[in-house]
C-alpha cells in the first residue's frame, strides 16, 4: 500500500479500489432491490383492475387483436405490444401473471440498462447511486411494473434509445432498424423519441445529409404512417364518438394560447403533476430546479446532442397534445421519466461542483436522499398498508367481494359501464 492510501486508510477512508467496489456494492444491491420489489408486486398476483381488464378481454376475444376491428372498450395501444400480450395468452394461459410478464420483464430490464446510462455520464458514484434508488423505488414505475398496460415498455424502449445513442450501436444497421420497427408498433410515444434520437444525431453528425440517419428516419416515419393509419384511426374514430372518452382526453391536452393565464396555469399544474406524481417530489421546486441546473450541466460539458435527447421527447408530446393528438396524462409521459431522472442526476452533479466543498456536497445529497426517496417510500407505504396495492384501484375488487358476499336475493346491483369488466 502507497504512502497515500495509508494516510488515507489511517484517518479511516478506504483506498481508491476498495472506495469502487465499495460502490459497485451499493449500485448491485440497489438493482436487487428494484427488481426484488417488483417480483414481489407481480406475485402477487392481485385482481386485474379496470383499465387492465378493458384491454386485457380484447386480447382474449380476438383471433388477431386489432387486425380486423379496433380493441372494445375504447382501449388504445400499440398493435405490437397487443400482440405480445396474445402471444403470452397463448402460451401460458389467460391469468393476471402472464398478462402482466410482459410489463414486469420490460421495468426489470430497463433497470441496468439506466444504471449503464448513469455510470456512462461520468457522475459522481454517489449521485448515480441515488438516480438509481429513485428509479427502483419509483411509485408510478413500480405501478405499471405490474400492470397489464403498455407504459413499463414505453419507459424501457425510451431507455434502450438513450443507450444506443452512447454507444457505437447506433451506426449498425441490423440493430436500429429492427429497434424503431418495433418500437413504432409497440408504443405510441416512441415516435416522440425516434424523432429526438434523429435530431440530436443529425447535431453530432452536423450534417443531415447522411446515409444511415436518412434511412432511420425514413423507416421511422415509414412505419408510424402505417401503423396509425392500419390500426390507430379506427380506434379513434370510436374514441371521439364516446363523452367521457372526449372528456377524460380534453383534460389531457395543453392549450397553445400562451397569452391567457389559464394556459400558465395549465402547464403550471402540468410540471408540479410530473414532479409530483412521477418523480415522487413532494414540492414541485425541489425537482425543478435540479432539473434546470441538470440542462446547465450538460451545457457546461458542450454536450448538445444529448440534451437535445434528453429533452425534445417531452416537448414533441406537449406540442402534440396542443394539436390534441396525444393525451399528457401521467402515464402517457412515464416514457420521458429516465430523461427525468438523468437531468436531475446532472443537476446535482453541477450544484456539487458549484459549491467546491466536501462537506456542502454531503449535505446537498442528504437533504435528496430525503425528499427524492424517503418521501416516496413513505408514501409507498403508506398506500400499501391501506390498500395492499400502489394505487391500482384494488379496492373495487374489495367491493365486488363485499357485494357478493352479502347481496340479498332480488336486489338489483348499478354498475358505471366502465367498472363492468371487472364483475
Amino acid at each position: 500500500m502507497n504512502k497515500r492510501n495509508d494516510v488515507n486508510t489511517r484517518l479511516g477512508r478506504l483506498p481508491p479500489l476498495k472506495r469502487e467496489h465499495a460502490w459497485q456494492y451499493i449500485m448491485a444491491v440497489t438493482l436487487v432491490t428494484g427488481i426484488a420489489l417488483r417480483l414481489v408486486l407481480f406475485f402477487l398476483q392481485r385482481d386485474l383492475w379496470v383499465d387492465e381488464c378493458m384491454l386485457v378481454l380484447g386480447v382474449i376475444w380476438q383471433p388477431l387483436p386489432m387486425l380486423h376491428e379496433p380493441l372494445p372498450y375504447l382501449q388504445q395501444a400499440g398493435v405490437g405490444y397487443v400482440w405480445l400480450l396474445k402471444g403470452m395468452s397463448v402460451l401460458f394461459g389467460n391469468s393476471e401473471l402472464s398478462f402482466r410478464a410482459m410489463s414486469m420483464l420490460a421495468s426489470i430490464a430497463a433497470l441496468p440498462l439506466f444504471a449503464w446510462l448513469l455510470r456512462r455520464g461520468a457522475l459522481h458514484r454517489g449521485i448515480a447511486a441515488l438516480i438509481l434508488l429513485m428509479a427502483a423505488i419509483n411509485p408510478l414505475l413500480l405501478q405499471y411494473a405490474g400492470d397489464a398496460k403498455q407504459y413499463s415498455l414505453d419507459g424501457l424502449l425510451a431507455v434502450v434509445m438513450l443507450v444506443v445513442f452512447r454507444s457505437p450501436l447506433r451506426e449498425r444497421l441490423v440493430v436500429m432498424l429492427p429497434l424503431l420497427v418495433f418500437g413504432v408498433l409497440a408504443s405510441h410515444p416512441f415516435v416522440f423519441v425516434a424523432a429526438a434520437f434523429c435530431v440530436a444525431w443529425a447535431m453530432e453528425l452536423r450534417r443531415v445529409l447522411h446515409a444511415r440517419l436518412l434511412l432511420c428516419a425514413a423507416v421511422t416515419a415509414g412505419v408510424f404512417l402505417a401503423h396509425y393509419f392500419l390500426f390507430i384511426d379506427r380506434g379513434l374514430d370510436t374514441v371521439l364518438h364516446n363523452d367521457f372518452m372526449l372528456w377524460y382526453h380534453n383534460v389531457g391536452f395543453a392549450p397553445v394560447t400562451f397569452w391567457e393565464a389559464e394556459t400558465w396555469s395549465w402547464y403550471f399544474g402540468k410540471v408540479s403533476s410530473l414532479f409530483n406524481s412521477m418523480m415522487g417530489f413532494r414540492w414541485m421546486i425541489f425537482g425543478l430546479l435540479p432539473v434546470v441546473f441538470g440542462v446547465a450541466e450538460l451545457m457546461r460539458r458542450k454536450e448538445w446532442p444529448f440534451l437535445v435527447l434528453l429533452l425534445l421527447p417531452l416537448l414533441f408530446a406537449m406540442a402534440a397534445s396542443a394539436l390534441q393528438l396525444y393525451s399528457v396524462r401521467d402515464r402517457l409521459l412515464l416514457f420521458t421519466l429516465p430523461s427525468l431522472l438523468l437531468l436531475l442526476g446532472y443537476g446535482i452533479e453541477y450544484l456539487r461542483a458549484s459549491l467546491n466543498r466536501r462537506s456542502a456536497a454531503y449535505v446537498l445529497l442528504a437533504f435528496f436522499v430525503a425528499v427524492g426517496v424517503i418521501y416516496p417510500v413513505y408514501g409507498l407505504a403508506q398506500r400499501f398498508a391501506r390498500y395492499g396495492d400502489l394505487g391500482t384501484k384494488e379496492e373495487i375488487g374489495a367491493a365486488f367481494r363485499y357485494v357478493r358476499e352479502h347481496r340479498r336475493e332480488g336486489e338489483a346491483l348499478h354498475v358505471a359501464w366502465n367498472v363492468y369488466p371487472n364483475i
